[in-house]
């Protein structure tokens, strides 16, 4: 039987056929639809016209930002208004409010509703719009929504068509198959999971095969851009190529003005802050994030672990990994900016207090910087056999049906096997996952022509080029950086 996944890309390209004809004749009734009108920007409010499939029950996401009162409390519903619900007949239906969890109503519905509401930023805007990444951004020229804020949905619910009514003038930048008129999303974790974006400059596109980027930096200048531009068109398409998508895929990249550092990845789409002003020989600075937040479209929302805890060492640090190592192969970051990297990642790890495989709740630069160390000496083990670790992830995506089916240390491992039978892929495991030993760097740097500075205090080790290295090792090192 046809996977979830694969049926649901089905059902959003055969509403991409059927949609243009309903938008010259009207919506049909039994489609869920979505209609988002910018009531005013400050302050900010949106007009939501929707009609819903069958149900009993209302929902709003439950993933918030925390620390934000209101939502604390209430959730996302804190910031809907005037919600109404009609049955096909046109008669109002009551409605009684579960708290963060939604509505449910009097009397289930047994044909599609019309739902209206309003949502009303006030109690962000009371808050000095904190979680900017994660709830809402406005200023005169843009405004960024996160889907979890915005959509209210039933039981049930499948593909839905989103038109956007912006301010007069302004761009629209959806991580949704567009069709005429609007756009469909084929899931509701897919609404939920994303960023709209509106602006009065047109987004940036780049175009990446299958992968269709656009891109809303807000407040950089154009040799800033011109950067952003190289990073994404070195990334996506190298990410793309060994995980190919099985249709197009469109998504949204969008960089906030606050002076912050961090970046929130959704399904399709990712948010990030840069500290300093953006330059455009700053792609050492905040370029990794970038590269690091749109591999999260393929490792960690695609390529999912069976389980989320004793998996997050390869979701994260090969996920900062890799962002590294494209960088470097792109020729964006130089030999030294990578080992600074890869330095950090090392005295990362020694503060790891845990096995790999079992972090418990805690996710941070430890955990990051053990997986990148994993990484890279299997990346190293794999490069001397003429493969990479976009070979692993490119054998994981076709073991995995492009990530349909969750992957484990099993999964992995046969994909390890498949391009190296001739290690002990399992005994590395047991000891420096499983374990507690530290990964076997050393044997990775001298494959390398790489050392560990010997004059650097013990409590921030740095790996640097060996200068007493052979020829062969420095060879190998040339084609590894641009590998």
């Amino acid at each position: 039987m046809p996977n979830r996944p694969s049926l649901l890309r089905a059902l959003a390209l055969l509403l991409a056929c059927v949609f243009p004809l309903a938008s010259a004749a009207g919506p049909d009734p039994g489609l869920t639809t979505y209609r988002i009108r910018v009531v005013s920007q400050q302050p900010l409010r949106l007009a939501v016209a929707a009609t819903l499939p069958p149900t009993a029950r209302l929902s709003m996401s439950t993933t918030r930002p925390g620390d934000i009162a209101a939502l604390d409390r209430r959730g996302w519903p804190a910031m809907v208004e005037h919600l109404r619900v009609r049955a096909a007949d046109g008669h109002a239906v009551a409605l009684r409010e579960q708290g963060d969890s939604g509505w449910t109503l009097a009397s289930p519905a047994t044909a599609p509703v019309q739902v209206d509401y309003e949502v009303d930023a006030s109690v962000l805007a009371a808050a000095g719009w904190p979680a900017p990444r994660e709830s809402i951004h406005v200023d005169p020229d843009h405004l960024v929504l996160a889907g979890r804020a915005v959509f209210v949905t039933a039981d049930g619910q499948g593909a839905s068509r989103i038109e956007v009514e912006p301010p007069a003038g302004w761009h629209v930048a959806a991580p949704w198959a567009p069709v005429r008129g609007g756009f469909v999303a084929g899931s509701v974790d897919d609404l939920e999971d994303n960023l709209l974006a509106l602006s009065r400059e047109a987004p940036l596109r780049v175009d990446a095969g299958r992968f269709d980027v656009s891109v809303v930096a807000i407040g950089w200048d154009a040799p800033a851009l011109s950067a952003l531009r190289r990073v994404i068109s070195a990334a996506a398409p190298r990410y793309a190529r060994a995980m190919p998508p099985a249709t197009v895929s469109h998504y949204v990249v969008v960089v906030l003005p606050q002076r912050d550092h961090g970046g929130e990845s959704f399904r399709d789409s990712f948010a990030m802050n840069v500290e300093a002003e953006p330059k455009a020989a700053g792609i050492a600075d905040w370029g990794n994030t970038v590269a690091h937040e749109i591999f999260h479209h393929w490792n960690g929302w695609r390529l999912a672990g069976r389980d989320y805890a004793s998996t997050q060492w390869f979701q994260e640090g090969f996920t900062e990994y890799t962002a590294n190592r494209t960088l470097l192969a792109a020729g964006l970051i130089g030999d030294g900016d990578f080992l600074r990297m890869l330095s950090k990642h090392l005295q990362d790890a020694r503060r790891l207090q845990t096995p790999l495989d079992a972090p418990g709740t805690h996710k941070g630069p430890p955990l990051y910087g053990g997986g990148a160390l994993v990484a890279f000496c299997w990346d190293a083990r794999l490069h001397a056999r003429r493969r990479g670790i976009g070979d692993l992830f490119a054998d994981l995506w076709k073991r995995t049906d492009g990530g349909a089916d969750k992957y484990d240390w099993n999964t992995i491992h046969a994909s390890l096997q498949s391009l190296d039978a001739s290690t002990d892929w399992q005994s590395f495991h047991d000891r420096y996952i499983a374990g507690r030993e530290p990964p076997p760097l050393q044997d990775a740097l001298r494959t390398l022509g790489l050392r560990l500075d010997p004059s650097a205090p013990p409590d921030a080790p740095r790996i640097e080029s060996d200068p007493d290295a052979d020829a062969a090792a420095k060879a190998r090192w040339r084609r590894f950086a641009r590998d």
